[in-house]
């Protein structure tokens, strides 16, 4: 392995790879010498964001239709890595405001999307014998009560028993599945959703897209081999400090 370029010759799959932390993520891929397949519902952005990073290739997609997601996945190479990153959000809301619509659409895109990329890019694995990664971007609503963000929360706790059930499912055939569970991180997902109401944790910010980015090569990694459906919280103290109240 080269060491300046430990991941040369892989192939990485991101969604939400249009912004925020999936554009990233797929920076630092590529920046280790992967070739990196941004994938987002948001055909124009995506290709820009591709044209700015090496090896790049941008893929207009919406993860949240089953049936898209498995035809991308099954006419590809198997991937090394696949990111199930894209997500949603919307300003605080209590759930019985909540409609039946946004319910749907919150669900599509958070749990319903990720489990399409996981199960398409684990089919494509097993259907080559590859061994493989794949990591999952939740969140801190994913581990504790989230109030004004219910619907948003019961996507990202569906999200941790997906990983480790998957985890447990494809361990056995190389296949490790692991999660990420952020806390608040400064995008234009945060502002538009949360707005001034943002509790940063013990440092007392938000983090930076670049403080993120690093644990996702760590889990593509060697140094990661045995871990297994483990959902790595990187919260700056956020989940500490809720504990704390």
């Amino acid at each position: 392995m080269n060491s300046s370029f430990p991941f040369a010759g892989k192939r990485i799959a991101v969604t939400g790879g249009a912004r925020g932390i999936g554009k990233g993520v797929s920076e630092r891929f590529a920046g280790a010498g992967a070739s990196v397949f941004l994938l987002d519902i948001d055909g124009e952005e995506v290709a820009l964001a591709a044209e700015a990073i090496p090896r790049a290739t941008a893929v207009h997609l919406d993860v949240a239709d089953g049936p898209a997601t498995e035809s991308f996945f099954a006419a590809q190479a198997p991937f090394d890595v696949v990111v199930a990153n894209a997500g949603v959000s919307l300003p605080k809301a209590a759930a019985v405001d909540t409609s039946n619509e946004t319910w749907d659409w919150l669900i599509d895109n958070n749990l319903k999307g990720a489990f399409n990329t996981m199960r398409s890019g684990a089919a494509a694995m097993l259907a080559h014998g590859r061994p493989g990664r794949i990591i999952v971007t939740s969140s801190v609503a994913g581990l504790t009560a989230e109030p004004g963000y219910s619907v948003y929360a019961a996507a990202k706790w569906g999200l941790m028993g997906l990983v480790k059930s998957m985890a447990m499912e494809l361990a056995p055939s190389g296949i490790l599945v692991n999660g990420v569970c952020p806390g608040d991180v400064r995008t234009g997902f945060l502002d538009a959703t949360a707005g001034s109401d943002v509790y940063s944790g013990a440092l007392g910010r938000p983090a930076g897209i670049a403080e993120m980015t690093g644990i996702y090569l760590w889990l593509a990694g060697p140094e990661a081999s045995y871990a297994v459906g483990e959902m790595v919280v990187l919260d700056g103290g956020l989940s500490l400090s809720a504990m704390a109240q």
